[in-house]
């Protein structure tokens, strides 16, 4: 606590007496002693900032995701959404070729959604009757459109930011 006390007292008399134009002598050793006190308290004064601002700019995102590749999304598995009365839904897998005609392994899947995951978190809109839907290797779904914008953009999902795809 002294050490601060001591800076804080050259800072303030350093100050006045530097820049308050009744400076007399400019080159005395108390001069450059007062010069060197008002330095180092300005480096403690700005270290915090100049701390924060390199942790901001070096950590605050570990990296950036980049999005994803066309290859990859297009690799996704896509389903058609059907309705049910009860307010839930289910997903059956859209037939689709890949590899040269070949028909993908799991073409068949049907799925049901609970009620409260009927709603696109990206859009926000309900799905209705026969809308194309992309699962994610996480088994969340979402729109085709919506998703295939989103992960051109970052390779996570929206909901889990779980690492999905990585551009080859």
């Amino acid at each position: 606590m002294g050490a601060k006390a001591y800076f804080f007292v050259w800072f303030v008399v350093g100050n006045v007496w530097l820049f308050g134009g009744n400076s007399s002598s400019g080159d005395s050793n108390l001069h450059r002693l007062c010069v060197m006190f008002l330095v180092f308290g300005y480096l403690d004064f700005i270290m915090p900032f100049i701390l924060c601002l390199v942790l901001a700019c070096c950590c605050g995102d570990l990296g950036p995701i980049r999005g994803a590749s066309s290859e990859c999304i297009d690799s996704l598995p896509t389903y058609t959404f059907k309705l049910q009365k009860d307010g839930s839904g289910s997903i059956k897998k859209i037939n689709s070729e890949v590899n040269g005609g070949a028909e993908a392994a799991g073409a068949e899947k049907d799925c049901s959604i609970p009620r409260d995951d009927v709603v696109c978190c990206i859009c926000l809109t309900s799905y209705t009757d026969h809308d194309v839907l992309k699962e994610l290797p996480c088994s969340h779904v979402f729109y085709k459109s919506c998703v295939d914008k989103w992960l051109k953009m970052k390779a996570l999902c929206p909901l889990s930011k779980c690492i999905i795809l990585l551009n080859k």
